[in-house]
């Protein structure tokens, strides 16, 4: 029964195992090139973070926020602007205050 349990409990490994094992090899890389020459090192990390700043400039775009192609179809009319059920609202500006008023529902308190 206890062979069991076990094999059933083991923990699942990190996600993060990966990215904490590789940078604790670039680090110890890093101090290993720093003991042999300081200049290396510091060449060696304006390389790095040149390669890493010319990568991500390299890279595409999402296209998520793209406009849609011509050819689709266009959203239906209750997802527009305008069309929403979202509340109708009126602002009102006084002296030192700004008071919003609902207007999408009718609101009456009767006091007793």
């Amino acid at each position: 029964m206890t062979k069991r349990k076990t094999a059933e409990e083991e923990p699942e490994p990190s996600p993060l195992a990966g990215g904490c094992v590789v940078a604790g090899l670039t680090l110890g890389a890093g101090a290993g090139l720093w003991a042999a020459s300081p200049a290396a090192a510091i060449l060696a990390l304006w390389g790095g973070g040149t390669a890493l700043v010319w990568r991500h400039a390299r890279t595409r775009m999402s296209d998520s926020s793209a406009t849609p192609l011509p050819g689709e179809d266009p959203s239906p009319e209750d997802d527009e602007a305008g069309h929403s059920d979202a509340p109708r609202i009126s602002v009102e500006r006084r002296a030192g205050m700004l008071i919003i008023k609902d207007l999408s529902e009718q609101r009456r308190y009767e006091v007793p």
